[in-house]
């Protein structure tokens, strides 16, 4: 017994383990050869990321403690492509024609410029020149 966990803890520090989050908190758990508790979620910078309850995960080692550093990537992306996907449906896709799709709603929380003009800007001439065409 002693010396399988032995050689699963020393496979770990040298290759990671992919487990299931078993908690998905600030400081997830994951199932692995027995659940690792308080785990850091590591991600690209600028990127912030809580993995779901029974996602499957990689876990690695970093100064000597387990931590999440990412999870399968989906399919049905070109090469070149990126995309951010929630587990709510919302998401991003940067395409390899130079298009951004935003999927499901999108909620503008500043202003949104349309070629340089602000939005709201762009709907006033609109509208102004409707009305002074009668």
């Amino acid at each position: 017994m002693w010396l399988a966990r032995q050689q699963k803890t020393q496979a770990m520090e040298e290759t990671g383990e992919v487990g299931r989050v078993t908690l998905a908190d600030e400081a997830p758990a994951v199932e692995l050869d027995g659940e690792r508790r308080g785990l850091c979620v590591y991600a690209p910078g600028g990127y912030r990321w809580r993995p779901a309850l029974g996602q499957k995960v990689l876990v690695l080692k970093a100064d000597g403690d387990p931590c999440v550093v990412g999870a399968p990537s989906a399919g049905g992306l070109e090469p070149g492509e990126v995309a951010l996907d929630s587990g709510g449906g919302a998401g991003i896709r940067l395409d390899n024609q130079g298009r951004v799709t935003l999927g499901h709603d999108a909620a503008v929380t500043g202003a949104l410029y349309v070629g340089g003009v602000e939005l709201t800007e762009l709907v006033r001439g609109v509208v102004q020149e409707e009305l002074a065409k009668g």
